[in-house]
């Protein structure tokens, strides 16, 4: 038997979720160049967004056949954007974590995202790190300010367990987007049960292959060039949460085997139309768009669906020439 999972709210949580979805904004001000894209504060750059993918559900399923998960062999239409996990546009050699958000379409059921409780799709979001190195919800407000002030020395210095896993998630070379492993970082309801995602490449990038580091758009290029001899597949896993595994704590790695409930595929690319760094900018990606079943769980999730709602509302008024509230 297992326990079902529990969530631990402080009682400031409110307040300090306020302070850091109000610094969020407030430093989106302050970097906005008027007549600009306004982009999302984190994952800014895109490596190329994909509304012709579609995720498959496989017959044999984790236990329960749950949610979306519940319909075996059903083919489900999805949008996927490729980006860079910190805040702008910089090139893509510089240390950075990689990010996946999916949409998957057609999803019928009321999902938990307040406003957007109508909507036909579910959002999975991933990086190519298994743990993120945020641990304690009162240590992110300075870790986010310092970070959106460039100073990660300091970050470093005075949060050493973040900054060590802040390093192993930044320090990987990635030759390309679409040969590397995702993983949801925070844990998300499987029925009664939690789990962390896993996305898993079926193609990988040659071992002796060498990034043209000069190309400051290289992972975009790289993904570009091998859609155009093939199409991509990543299978989706759930993790279970074993016993002693933390909720609140996305910073410590759980151990259970993967077991595979999905497959998403990006199909070859058939035109001469290049991959725009810009496109996705009109997806709204927030992981409580989903179905009650798979409900996101920790505080970082919980953080997640007040700041990205604030962020997407703010880009949204700012490109549509309004003004942001």
């Amino acid at each position: 038997m297992h326990n079902r999972p529990q969530e631990e709210v402080g009682v400031n949580e409110a307040s300090i979720i306020a302070e850091i979805v109000d610094g969020t904004i407030a430093d989106q001000e302050r970097d906005y160049k008027p007549g600009s894209l306004a982009r999302r504060d984190v994952h800014s750059k895109s490596h190329g967004s994909f509304t012709d993918a579609r995720v498959r559900i496989l017959d044999r399923v984790a236990p329960g056949n749950i949610g979306l998960f519940g319909k075996s062999g059903y083919y489900f239409g999805a949008s996927v954007r490729l980006s860079n996990g910190a805040p702008g546009t910089g090139p893509d050699i510089l240390p950075n974590v990689r990010g996946i958000a999916i949409k998957v379409h057609g999803v019928l059921g009321d999902k938990l995202l307040v406003g957007d409780e109508q909507a036909d799709c579910c959002d999975f979001l991933l990086a190519n790190h298994p743990v993120s190195f945020h641990r304690h919800l009162e240590d992110y407000p300075p870790i986010r300010d310092l970070m959106a002030r460039g100073k990660v020395g300091q970050v470093l210095r005075r949060f050493k367990p973040e900054g060590r896993l802040l390093l192993k998630a930044v320090l990987k070379l990635v030759k390309n987007p679409l040969t590397i492993d995702y993983y949801s970082q925070t844990p998300y309801m499987f029925g009664d049960r939690a789990v962390k995602y896993a996305l898993i490449a079926q193609q990988r990038s040659s071992f002796f292959s060498l990034p043209n580091i000069f190309d400051g758009a290289y992972l975009r290029h790289a993904a570009e060039k091998l859609l155009r001899k093939q199409a991509v597949r990543f299978t989706l896993c759930v993790q279970f949460q074993q016993e002693g595994e933390p909720i609140e704590d996305p910073s410590v790695q759980w151990r259970g085997r993967l077991i595979p409930v999905a497959v998403l595929e990006i199909p070859r690319r058939r035109d001469d139309n290049p991959l725009l760094e810009s496109s996705g900018e009109a997806l709204s990606f927030n992981p409580w768009r989903t179905l009650p079943e798979h409900r996101p769980l920790g505080w970082v999730n919980r953080v997640r669906e007040a700041v990205y709602r604030a962020d997407f509302t703010w880009r949204t008024n700012k490109n549509a020439g309004g003004t942001a509230s």
